[in-house]
C-alpha cells in the first residue's frame, strides 16, 4: 500500500492546510481519501474552524495523476502547495498501480503452488499409510455362512488352532468342497493337508487308548480332497481288521476256559501278546491271564468240593459248603457249583432237622448256619435256616464292644424280622418266641444307649450328664446293663475332665508368669485335682515341668557363676560352686558335663606336674640313688592322677634297695681279710698292698658304725 499527499489550498478559504491521501487497494486501484493532519507550514499558526469529519470514499479513480509542486524561491513560507498538473499525476498513478499488480499477482501464484505443493505431499503420505497399514482383521464372532471366503478361511484357521476335532472338523468341512478353480484353493489345500495330520495323530491317539469306534469317527472326517485320505482309509482297514483278530483270539480262550482246556487259553494268550494295538497286548491280555488264574482256582475249589462230599456226612458237607464260598461268581465255574451247592444244602439241612428233634439243638444250629439262605430248602429246611442265621446276627449285634453302633441295632433288627417270619405251626416257633423276647428287649436298650451315645456325642457337660441319666434307664436286670454302667463310667470320666479342665487351665496361665512365685502357685493349684481324677496323670506332668522349672531358676545362676570362675582360669573353685547343684535337680546333667571338663583339664596339668616328678624320680633311680628317687615320688599324693603309677615304681624301687641293704649287711657280716685264719705267710704280693690299690674312701668309718648309715650317691660294687 503506497499513500500520496497532496495539500491544496482553495482560494477564498480560511489560511489552514488540509492535506488529501489517496490509498490504492487491490488489483481494483481503489483509492481511499481520508485527511491526514501535518505539521503547519505557515509559522504562526493561524486560529483555524473546527475541522471537518473525516470522510473515507472507494472509488475507481481515473484521474491524471497530481505531481507535487515544488515551491518558488520567492514564495513565502505562507503560501500555499498549490496540486501538481493533471498529465504528471496520471502517470505516476498508472505507474504505482501497475507495479501493486505485478506484485499481488506473484504472490497469488506462490501461494497456488505452495497449495499445490501440499495437497500433493499429503495425497502422498495418505497414499503411503494405506499401503503400510495392515487391513483391519474380521470378527469372527461374526463371520457367518454369507461372510467372504477369504474371513471363513481366516476364521476357520484360528480356531482349528485349538487341536479340539470339532474345530478340526467344521475347518475341514469349508474347505473340503472347493475346486482347483476356487481363487483361494491353493491356501485352503495346505491349511486341509495340515488339519487332516492332525486328525489323523488324534485318530492313532485314540486307538492306541483302546477307543477303536473314536479313530474310526476322527479318521473318518478327512475327506477325499485330503492328501491324506488314502493314510487314513490304510490306517481305518489296518484297526478294523487287528481288532477283529484280538476279538477271535478271546473268544477262543473263552471256549477253553468253558472246556478246562487250559493249555488252548495259554496259547491264545500268547497270540493276544503279538498283536500291537495295547488293548489287546496290555489291556485284555491282563485281563485274560488273571481269569485263567481264577478259572483254575475256581475249577480247583469245584474239584475239592466234589470230593469231600463222596462221603456225605454232616463235617464233609459243611466243608464243602465253605469250600465253594472261595468260587468268584464271575468265573465260569460258578455255574457248575451252584447247581452242586443246591444239592449239598438240601442233604445238609435234612441232617439239622434231625439233630434238632433228637435234641442235639446246638449241633443243628450251628449246620443251619452253615447253609446259604439264597438256596432253596423245604419249609422246615428253610425255618431253621432263618433261625440259625438270626442267632448268628443277634450274636453280632452284641459284638464285644462296650461303645454302640448303628449296625447294632440293624443286626438285632434283621434277626428279629427273621424269627418273626417262622409260622405257628413249624417245629421252631416256640424257640423263636423265647429269643424273641430277650431280644426285643436288647433292642430297646440298644436304642436307648444309642440316642445316649447321640448326646454324649456333642461334648458338653450338660450333654454328658443327660447321656448319663439316659444311661441309668437301663435296670440291673436288663440285657444291656453291663454296657451301660461301661458307658456311664466313661461319660463320668469325661464330665470329670470338663470339670477339672478350667482348674488346669488356670494353673498354665498361672505357670507362663515365669517367676518362682507363679509356678509354685500353679504347683498348688494342679495338686487340687485327686488322683481319682481323669487329669489328675494331665496335672502331674504339669507339676513335675514346673518343679524342674522352678530347680532350673535356682540352681541357674550357680552354674552361670562356676561358668564365670573357669573362664577366669580358676577351675577348682568352679568345680566346687557347681557341686552345689545336688544330684537329681533338673540342672544336675548340665552341670555335670562342664564339671568333668573342667576336671580332666586339672588332670591334664596335674598329670603334667606329676609325670615330671617320676620322670626325675626315675632319672635318680636309674643312676642307684633309690632314697632319693623314692621321696620325690612320694611326693605325687593320693588324690593325684599318677598316683598309682607312683606307687608302683616306689614298691619296686624298694625291693631294690633292700636288696642292696641285704647286700651290704652279708658283707659286713663276711670274715676280714685280716683275720688270721685268712692269711697265709707263704703268699706274699707286694703288688698287692701297693698303695694304688688303696681307697680311703672305701675304709669309711660309717661303715662300721652298727646303726644306720646314710646311702651313698652312688653304689660302688666291691671288688674281690
Amino acid at each position: 500500500m503506497q499513500e500520496k499527499a497532496v495539500h491544496h489550498n482553495s482560494e477564498g478559504s480560511k489560511p489552514h492546510q488540509q492535506e488529501l491521501g489517496w490509498i490504492i487497494h487491490g488489483a481494483q486501484s481503489s483509492v481511499a481519501v481520508r485527511p491526514v493532519q501535518l505539521p503547519p507550514l505557515v509559522s504562526p499558526p493561524q486560529p483555524a474552524a473546527t475541522p471537518p469529519a473525516p470522510i473515507r470514499s472507494h472509488f475507481r479513480y481515473q484521474a491524471p495523476a497530481l505531481p507535487r509542486r515544488k515551491p518558488t524561491p520567492t514564495s513565502t513560507p505562507s503560501a500555499a502547495i498549490a496540486p501538481p498538473s493533471s498529465t504528471t499525476s496520471q502517470k505516476t498513478v498508472s505507474k504505482k498501480i501497475r507495479k501493486v499488480r505485478s506484485k499481488a499477482s506473484g504472490w497469488r501464484l506462490s501461494i497456488l503452488a505452495m497449495m499445490g505443493l501440499g495437497i500433493s505431499g499429503g495425497l502422498g503420505l495418505l497414499s503411503l499409510v494405506w499401503l503400510t497399514t495392515l487391513p483391519p482383521m474380521p470378527r469372527c464372532e461374526r463371520v457367518s455362512a454369507l461372510s467372504p471366503n477369504t474371513e471363513q478361511l481366516y476364521c476357520v484357521r484360528e480356531v482349528a488352532r485349538s487341536g479340539q476335532v470339532a474345530d478340526l472338523k467344521a475347518a475341514v468341512e469349508l474347505v473340503q468342497d472347493w475346486t482347483p478353480n476356487h481363487p483361494l484353493y491353493a491356501e485352503s489345500q495346505q491349511g486341509l493337508t495340515q488339519w487332516s495330520r492332525t486328525l489323523l495323530e488324534i485318530a492313532r491317539q485314540r486307538y492306541q487308548d483302546s477307543d477303536l469306534r473314536g479313530a474310526l469317527e476322527v479318521a473318518g472326517i478327512i475327506p477325499e480332497s485330503s492328501s491324506l485320505y488314502e493314510d487314513a482309509q490304510v490306517a481305518i482297514a489296518g484297526w478294523q481288521d487287528e481288532w477283529q483278530q484280538g476279538e477271535e483270539i478271546y473268544n477262543r480262550a473263552q471256549d477253553a476256559l468253558a472246556d478246562q482246556a487250559w493249555n488252548i487259553a495259554s496259547a491264545q494268550l500268547r497270540a493276544l501278546g503279538q498283536l500291537r494295538a495295547p488293548y489287546w497286548r496290555q489291556h485284555r491280555m491282563a485281563t485274560l491271564t488273571n481269569q485263567i488264574f481264577a478259572e483254575r482256582s475256581a475249577w480247583g475249589a469245584l474239584q475239592q468240593a466234589r470230593r469231600l462230599t463222596r462221603t456225605k456226612n454232616a463235617e464233609n458237607l459243611v466243608a464243602a459248603l465253605a469250600q465253594l464260598d472261595e468260587i468268584d461268581p464271575q468265573t465260569q465255574a460258578w455255574d457248575a457249583a451252584k447247581a452242586e451247592r443246591q444239592e449239598w444244602s438240601t442233604a445238609l439241612a435234612e441232617i439239622a432237622l434231625q439233630y434238632w428233634q433228637d435234641g442235639r439243638t446246638e449241633e443243628a444250629i450251628a449246620l443251619a448256619q452253615a447253609i446259604p439262605t439264597s438256596d432253596t430248602l423245604d419249609a422246615e429246611g428253610e425255618h431253621l435256616v432263618r433261625y440259625g442265621h438270626a442267632r448268628r446276627l443277634a450274636q453280632a449285634s452284641q459284638g464285644g464292644q462296650w461303645e454302640p453302633a448303628p449296625v447294632h441295632i440293624w443286626q438285632l433288627q434283621e434277626a428279629i424280622a427273621a424269627l418273626e417270619t417262622i409260622p405257628r405251626d413249624s417245629l421252631f416257633y416256640t424257640s423263636a418266641q423265647e429269643l424273641l423276647t430277650g431280644w426285643q428287649a436288647q433292642l430297646a436298650d440298644a436304642q436307648q444307649l444309642q440316642l445316649a451315645n447321640a448326646i454324649a456325642s456333642l461334648g458338653q457337660r450338660r450333654a454328658l450328664e443327660l447321656a448319663i441319666y439316659q444311661a441309668e434307664q437301663v435296670e440291673s436286670e436288663r440285657p444291656r446293663r453291663q454296657q451301660a454302667q461301661t458307658l456311664i463310667a466313661h461319660w463320668t470320666l469325661q464330665v470329670e475332665r470338663l470339670q477339672d479342665m478350667p482348674l488346669l487351665t488356670l494353673a498354665r496361665q498361672q505357670a507362663d508368669g515365669g517367676t518362682i512365685a507363679d509356678l509354685r502357685t500353679a504347683i498348688a493349684l494342679a495338686l487340687r485335682i485327686e488322683t481319682t481324677r481323669l487329669l489328675h496323670s494331665d496335672a502331674q506332668e504339669e507339676i513335675g515341668a514346673w518343679s524342674d522349672e522352678i530347680e532350673r531358676i535356682e540352681d541357674q545362676p550357680i552354674l552361670d557363676q562356676a561358668e564365670q570362675y573357669a573362664d577366669e582360669g580358676n577351675l577348682r573353685r568352679a568345680i566346687q560352686e557347681a557341686r552345689q547343684i545336688e544330684q537329681g535337680r533338673s540342672l544336675y546333667a548340665e552341670a555335670r558335663q562342664p564339671m568333668d571338663n573342667w576336671q580332666a583339664t586339672i588332670d591334664r596339668a596335674r598329670i603334667a606336674e606329676d609325670r615330671q616328678i617320676l620322670d626325675e624320680a626315675t632319672a635318680l633311680a636309674s643312676q642307684d640313688s633309690l632314697t632319693r628317687a623314692i621321696e620325690l615320688a612320694a611326693q605325687i599324693g593320693s588324690d593325684r592322677p599318677l598316683h598309682g603309677e607312683a606307687s608302683s615304681a616306689i614298691a619296686q624301687w624298694e625291693a631294690e634297695r633292700e636288696m642292696i641293704w641285704e647286700m651290704w649287711e652279708a658283707q659286713e657280716a663276711a670274715p676280714s681279710y685280716d683275720d688270721p685264719g685268712y692269711y697265709d705267710s707263704d703268699y706274699s704280693d707286694p703288688g698287692y698292698s701297693d698303695s694304688e690299690y688303696y681307697d680311703s674312701g672305701y675304709d669309711d668309718s660309717g661303715y662300721g658304725d652298727s646303726g644306720y648309715a646314710p646311702e651313698p650317691d652312688y653304689y660302688d660294687e666291691p671288688v674281690y
